[in-house]
């Protein structure tokens, strides 16, 4: 990969929410549909497993 950087991604576990959400919060594109809770509301609305 010359002149780019590797991507790694990495599944957002329960025990890092808080992390992400601090994460999420101190970033100027930030979202509340990045927060960690987004997730478990997309989830219960559709049933289907949210990857963040």
């Amino acid at each position: 990969m010359h002149g780019m950087q590797a991507i790694k991604l990495s599944t957002l576990t329960d025990d890092r929410h808080d992390q992400w959400d601090r994460f999420v919060r101190s970033h100027s594109d930030g979202t509340f549909f990045h927060l960690s809770g987004w997730r478990t509301v997309m989830h219960r609305a559709s049933g289907m497993r949210r990857i963040f």
